[in-house]
């Protein structure tokens, strides 16, 4: 059967990507859970519902999707790549260690390995090898916690501090492009997989609640099921305390104000991911469902291009 009432998530990673590829040679549904839109709560829902997915989050996407796969059904998260940013870059203050010398002490133990069990409080360097944590601490001694100082690297006129900004960020958590996420480099990849594969996208944007979308995903899926001829699955409401557990800490483990993203800052930004904004445009014709599910998510995407129309316009595009 393609769906299943029990509950199965994972995450591939590249080292078992070879083999897991070929044991999954027809995965029922991909989640392709982007990082800071919202995946950690709709993630929480899939479950709730009992749908048997694979998990893809950390690490390259090729583990789940391949130019050849056709016929997939994919769930897409996304949200403002200027946002996302902004809240990747909140997030990785928050679990990173400070270095040596920084004005305020780190008082959190190094606890790499310990997500995760553990929480941003109580230790840093969650989750990250040894390269990875180098590679953070490199970010936090060259810039604090100082966004529109990355920022302003990312368009930097000086090519070789441009290109190590852009490489910095690439390499950090969370900092890839949407684009990638779909396993392509260039539109044309991207619109051939969309084209090829049934992809559902939920978008986290305000005013647009996640919940009603995710719920409404699973409603089609059901349909689709149905007319398989597989088991039907349920949608269950999340309940509140399972909601709460959702999201990431907000906590800020005892750092300091952080400078707000300048309009310059947000205009360098949103050059670097001048792509994902044309992806954006092009995904307003791969919304799926009913009329007013497609309403819903052409909505909340033409909602991120009108709040960055003036951004776009000055870089259309690079």
């Amino acid at each position: 059967a393609m769906f299943t009432h029990r509950s199965q998530s994972r995450e591939l990673s590249p080292e078992s990507l070879a083999q897991s590829t070929r044991r999954l040679a027809a995965p029922p549904v991909i989640f392709l859970h982007v990082g800071k839109a919202g995946g950690g709560s709709i993630k929480l829902y899939l479950r709730a519902a009992h749908l048997r997915f694979h998990w893809c989050h950390m690490g390259l996407p090729v583990g789940c999707l391949r130019p050849s796969f056709q016929g997939r059904t994919v769930i897409f998260n996304l949200r403002d790549p200027v946002d996302r940013f902004v809240s990747n870059w909140d997030w990785q203050r928050m679990i990173d260690c400070r270095p040596a010398g920084y004005r305020t002490p780190e008082k959190r133990p190094v606890c790499r390995g310990g997500w995760p069990s553990m929480r941003y409080t109580e230790c840093c360097g969650l989750g990250m090898n040894e390269q990875e944590y180098d590679l953070h601490r490199k970010v936090f001694s060259k810039y604090g916690e100082d966004i529109n100082a990355f920022a302003a690297d990312l368009c930097s006129t000086d090519e070789s501090v441009r290109r190590e900004a852009r490489e910095l960020l690439s390499k950090t958590y969370h900092g890839y492009t949407l684009l990638s996420r779909l396993n392509a480099t260039t539109l044309p990849q991207a619109r051939s997989f969309l084209a090829k594969n049934r992809v559902y996208l939920i978008v986290s944007e305000p005013g647009f609640d996640v919940q009603n979308q995710v719920a409404d995903v699973i409603a089609d899926i059901r349909i689709l099921a149905s007319k398989n001829h597989t088991k039907n699955i349920t949608f269950d409401k999340v309940p509140p305390q399972a909601k709460a557990k959702a999201t990431h800490s907000g906590a800020t483990a005892g750092y300091d104000s952080k400078p707000g993203l300048t309009h310059q800052s947000a205009s360098c930004i949103a050059r670097y991911y001048a792509l994902d904004y044309r992806l954006i445009e092009d995904l307003q014709g791969s919304c799926r469902g009913p009329s007013d599910m497609k309403a819903t998510c052409t909505s909340a995407l033409q909602s991120i291009l009108r709040r960055r129309q003036g951004l776009l316009e000055a870089h259309r595009y690079p």
